[in-house]
């Protein structure tokens, strides 16, 4: 028995290879049977810097989730708004400046914030983390460090988000 390919056929043909190509692309980034990664912008060693100016400006929320795939550190930012009262903040509109990552030798990964007048946010535990021990902050002449101790070398990438303002760093599982 011979099969004759019909022309009416075509688009169904067309839908299901676009529908395979895609599940393979997905596969291949890291989201097939592993589970999601999001790979883009991650580094092993290296910096990444950037923000704005600020001055004043808090770290009053530190926040730790973890993610299929990825851990995931928040610093929510505040701004001192008051003279007379010291516990006066609003979010901040701006992230402060920032440098943060490691060098290629490095198990850690170290940060610097500048602008922060200071850091009153109670660090997590790290309860449960597969990959974080734990956050260590340091005042400085002009700004705040920071070290996050790893249990393991792991990528990791830095970003900003607005409204409201938050420096996010995500460590690869």
């Amino acid at each position: 028995m011979k099969l004759k390919f019909k022309k009416e056929y075509t688009p169904y043909l067309i839908a299901t290879l676009a529908l395979i190509g895609f599940f393979a692309f997905l596969f291949f980034r890291g989201m097939g049977g592993g589970g999601y990664l999001p790979i883009d912008g991650y580094k092993y060693s290296g910096y990444f810097s950037g923000g704005e100016p600020g001055e004043n400006l808090d770290v009053r929320l530190i926040r730790w989730h973890k993610h299929k795939g990825y851990e995931r550190i928040v610093f929510d930012v505040y701004k001192y708004n008051s003279i007379l009262d010291p516990k006066d903040y609003i979010r901040s509109n701006v992230t402060g400046e920032y440098e943060i990552g490691r060098d290629a030798q490095s198990k850690d990964i170290d940060g610097e914030l500048r602008g922060y007048s200071s850091v009153s946010a109670p660090i997590p535990s790290f309860k449960g983390s597969s990959v974080i021990k734990r956050l260590e902050f340091m005042p400085d002449k002009e700004s705040f460090l920071f070290t996050i101790k790893l249990k393991k070398r792991s990528a990791y990438k830095v970003f900003t988000l607005k409204h409201p303002t938050r420096i996010v760093i995500d460590i690869a599982d």
